[in-house]
């Protein structure tokens, strides 16, 4: 029987902040960039991506 072996990534404390700027700046770009949809567009554009990203 094969070993089953796991590691585990545990972000640091600087990691964690740049994660949560790269997040705010990623919401800021997304708002700026569907600025012009409607928010039936908008959900219609997250149900799209979400079945590329993962498809049934």
């Amino acid at each position: 029987m094969p070993e089953v072996r796991a590691n585990v990534v545990v972000a640091t404390a600087e990691g964690e902040g740049l994660f949560a700027r790269a997040r705010v700046a990623v919401r800021a770009a997304e708002r700026q960039q569907h600025a012009e949809l409607s928010e039936a567009d908008r959900a219609r554009l997250a149900e799209l991506l979400q079945l590329i990203a993962f498809p049934e």
